[in-house]
């Protein structure tokens, strides 16, 4: 399978739309604890946002013929491992992918305290992300 460059830009630009969402929330962690539809609307676009960044990451590693991941969440390793994101952010975006199993399938055990918390650093790996493999993209000059 090839790289569908297209469909990877169209990915970013989502994820960056995400991204510029959920930056433009104005909450209090008060807000956040006590507003079901504020916890759902940033649960939502948070999950979404790891849903992005997964897609880009499987489309690649396939595009690439590479190593396929036994999960979600270890398809930034093999990313990390062909030096196309940092190990430190692949291990960021593995403990992103337990927010959203956490956040699809255990709903209720949700700590908003603590989303509230992480979610500013979630947000910086994500668009630690979108260079990343924009950068990548430039580099090899995937078109």
């Amino acid at each position: 399978m090839a790289i569908n460059h297209q469909l990877l830009v169209q990915k970013i630009s989502q994820l960056g739309e995400i991204i510029r969402r959920i930056e433009n929330m104005d909450f209090t962690l008060e807000e956040l604890e006590n507003i079901s539809d504020l916890q759902d609307l940033l649960t939502f676009r948070l999950i979404q946002g790891v849903e992005i960044a997964i897609d880009i990451a499987t489309h690649l590693i396939a595009g690439l013929g590479l190593k396929v991941p036994e999960s979600a969440a270890s398809s930034f390793d093999v990313l990390a491992q062909e030096k196309i994101i940092s190990k430190k952010l692949a291990k960021s975006l593995r403990q992103a992918v337990g927010f959203r199993n956490l956040a699809v399938h255990r709903y209720a055990d949700l700590d908003f305290r603590l989303v509230y918390h992480d979610y500013h650093q979630d947000l910086n790996d994500l668009r630690q992300f979108v260079t990343a493999i924009s950068q990548y993209l430039e580099k090899e000059k995937i078109t």
